[in-house]
Parts: structure tokens; sequence; C-alpha cells
């Protein structure tokens, strides 16, 4: 599931440390709907995908703008464009999927 495979790419970075804080601050939901959408086996909304897509490319242009953090935090930067990757292709193969 997206749910938890971004989840734990973000946890493995260091971007995230709780189910609560990835709903808020990547998801922009409430505290527990990632800990819902597990435990219901269902996965992220096309709204809360855009909204994490959204967040990982405010992460993205923070980094290339402060080159002194991109040096410090080298496997941040590939872990948010593979996140970036994954939503993409998730958001187009089921919006085509719907047409």
């Amino acid at each position: 599931m997206l749910v938890k495979q971004i989840y734990e790419l973000l946890r493995q970075a260091e971007l995230v440390e709780t189910l609560e804080e990835y709903s808020t601050q990547w998801l922009n939901k409430h505290k527990s709907t990632a800990s819902y959408l597990i435990h219901k086996n269902k996965d992220l909304s096309t709204n809360a995908k855009i909204n994490c897509l959204s967040n990982i490319n405010h992460h993205i242009q923070k980094l290339d703008q402060n080159t002194l953090q991109n040096a410090i935090n080298l496997s941040i930067q590939p872990t948010l464009d593979r996140i970036k990757k994954i939503l993409k292709n998730d958001i187009f193969n089921n919006h085509t999927n719907q047409i």
C-alpha cells in the first residue's frame, strides 16, 4: 500500500517519526488518517497523494536552496525524488484508468 510505502521511506530518511506527524505534515490530513487507512487496509486518496507530492516538492526546493543542508543530508534528496516519482506514477495511472 502506498500509504505505508511512503511513510517508511520518509521514516528511513528521518523526515518523519510518527504516523500522526506523517498524516498532518505530509498528507495535510487529520492526525489519525494514516493509522486509519493502514488499519482498514485502504490507500491514500488522490487528494492526499497530491498534498504529499506538494509537500515533497516543497522540501526538495528547500534542499536546493540550502546547499549546506543538502550536503549534510545526502540521503534525503534521493528519497524525496523517489517518493515524488512513485506519487506521480500512481496519480497518472489512476487518473488514466478512470477515463
